[in-house]
Order: C-alpha cells, then structure tokens, then sequence
C-alpha cells in the first residue's frame, strides 16, 4: 500500500481512505499519503440555542504515479514522485445549528401575540461553510519522446507563478505563466514534475444554508416548512485551465466547475 504516516493512520476518520489505497495499490509502495499531516476539530455550544463544529486538515499526498497523466517514462517510476493531483493541503469546514432563541419556550418573543408567535418563532438555522485549496496542476506537452510512453512532460524553462494581485479576467485568461514552459526536444523526456508543486486550480469557498420550521397543530398535527440554499453566496469555483503547452487553451480557465447558486423549497405535513 505504500508508506502512510502514523500520524494519518491514528485518525480513525481517515481509515476509509487507507483502506481504499489498499484495496487500489495493494503493496506496490506507488501510493502514499505524506505528513506533517494535521487535524483538529473544535466543537462547542453556545447556551442551549447553537452548536458548533470546526475542522480543519492540513497535509500533502505525494505518489508516483496518480489517475492522470500516465508515466513519462515506465523505466523510472521514481521520477513520476510529486504531489498527488487529487492533493488538497489545507481544508477548512464549519458546521452551524442554530435555533433563532425567539418564540414560545425561547429567550425573546415570550409574550407576542399568538399568531405572531407561530409565524416568526421556532425557526431553525443550519449552515455549512467549505474553504479548501485547489488541486495541483498538471501540464504536458505534444509526445515526441518516441519511446512507446504514453505521455510527456513539458520542459520548465521559468517562474510558473504569476501575482495573484491581478483582475478576474486577466487570471482566466493566463492562469499561470504559459511562458515558463517549453516543448521538449524531439525524443527527450520533459524535465517538468507530474503535477506542478506551486500552482493550482482554484480553490473551494462554498457556503450551503437552509432554514427550517414546524408549525404544531392539535393532535400531534405538524406542518415543516423549509428552504435550502446551496452555494448561497453565489461564488463560483472555476475549473482547471488548459494544461498542453501549445495549445490555443494552455493556461486558460474556460469553464466553471461547480453549480450557481440553487434554492429549493419544501413543505410536509406530518400526522
């Protein structure tokens, strides 16, 4: 299965993972999940009206070789070693319940009148914020090496990161530096690593949110009513940009990779 830090593997939560490298990389030693890798997950309430949950995971997962792209060269798998293309270094998740104290039995709104009672008190509100690294890219080149690989490199010929003070549309018209990279000469291997150490696809900044409340009636009657906000701030996460040199899209962002902004509304009456 390869080396797996005993940091990583005394996380029980962790433990599906490991035993999916197993089960895909049997004992090969190709796959590895590499350290320092660091969890930690806060939880507290706040009276009897909210809880909170915290996580946060920091690490690296380096391999030789990974889904894409195929070996450079099959002779030297130690040179296919970088970080893993699915590798996110930092991840940050914050989960929110909340029980709006207003109503019926809460702190405030003890003493409205009823219909105002039943209408504005008792709501719920839960939400899940995502905040991850993206994925390490991968640039390749046209495949001159004429050595029966099935994929090659391209050549690194300067500074691939570009300022990240720059406008929109100036990042998704040159993610990176698509002059840092080169063809490699004809039946040459590229010099490049397998996935780029210093540059990534864009990160995730995701907020979901839905808001929820019973109505109760006589005769344990109750009616839900409820709405769910998925990527509620609307923020887009933009795909990979093109990644063969020589092409019309090296280093161009021409897609987005997650959805727009969805709401969906829902009532139950329960008997």
């Amino acid at each position: 299965m390869g080396r797996i830090s005993a940091r990583l593997a005394g996380l029980p939560e962790f433990l599906p993972a490991i035993a999916h490298l197993a089960a895909t990389q049997g004992n090969n030693g190709t796959g590895t999940i590499d350290g320092p890798m660091h969890t930690s997950q806060p939880q507290g309430r706040f009276g009897s009206s909210a809880s909170l949950t915290v996580s946060y995971t920091a690490g690296k997962n380096l391999n030789d070789f990974g889904y894409s792209p195929a070996p450079q060269n099959t002779y030297n798998l130690a040179a296919e070693r970088s970080l893993a293309d699915e590798d996110i270094s930092q991840r940050l998740v914050i989960s929110l319940v909340w029980s709006v104290p207003f109503g019926a039995g809460r702190r405030f709104g003890n003493n409205l009148p009823k219909w105002v009672e039943k209408t504005l008190g008792n709501w719920q509100i839960n939400t899940l914020m995502t905040f991850a690294t993206g994925n390490p890219l991968i640039v390749t080149a046209a495949n001159t090496a004429g050595a029966y690989n099935l994929s090659e490199r391209a050549n690194i010929v300067g500074n691939p990161v570009l300022s990240g003070d720059r406008s929109t549309a100036a990042k998704l018209a040159e993610w990176f530096n698509t002059a840092a990279f080169a063809q490699p000469a004809a039946f040459t291997f590229g010099n490049g690593s397998r996935t780029l150490p210093n540059v990534r696809s864009d990160g995730l900044r995701n907020i979901d949110l839905s808001i929820f409340k019973e109505f109760l009636f006589k005769e344990q009657k109750k009616f839900e009513l409820g709405a769910e906000f998925f990527n509620f701030l609307n923020n887009p996460t933009f795909a990979p940009p093109g990644g063969t040199v020589g092409t019309t899209s090296f280093g161009v962002v021409s897609s987005q990779a997650n959805l727009p902004r969805q709401v969906q509304v829902a009532a139950r009456m329960r008997f």
